[in-house]
């Protein structure tokens, strides 16, 4: 089990999203009317003059980042989650919590077969 490795790539997925949205909103911030106008030319199909092109290649890539970056922390969150869940019903204790995160481990399994009456 890799819950120390993965737990570290999802906080690293997040932290670079969270970078990602600061510039992002930076670059909105600077060009929101152009952006406003970029957004009604693709909802009309109107033609853009200027520099509203080079607007919109930018505000296309910055939303297919934008998407990328969730993708990513989803994939992060997922997994973690995946191995998370074997390990903490294994190590539960509710009078003393343990983050299974902060461990590495091996996982182990036996098949039972259990004969009740």
């Amino acid at each position: 089990m890799k819950l120390k490795e993965l737990k570290a790539a999802q906080d690293a997925a997040r932290k670079d999203e969270e970078a990602f949205i600061k510039e992002k909103k930076a670059y909105q911030d600077a060009n929101l009317q152009a952006i406003e106008r970029v957004l009604t030319a693709e909802r009309t199909g109107a033609k853009l003059k200027g520099k509203d092109p080079e607007v919109q290649a930018a505000w296309t890539k910055w939303r297919n980042e934008s998407n990328e970056h969730v993708r990513e922390v989803t994939e992060a969150r997922e997994a973690l989650s995946k191995e998370r869940g074997i390990a903490e019903l294994s190590a539960y204790d509710a009078r003393n919590p343990v983050d299974v995160t902060q461990f590495d481990g091996d996982l182990y399994t036996k098949d039972l077969v259990l004969k009740a009456r």
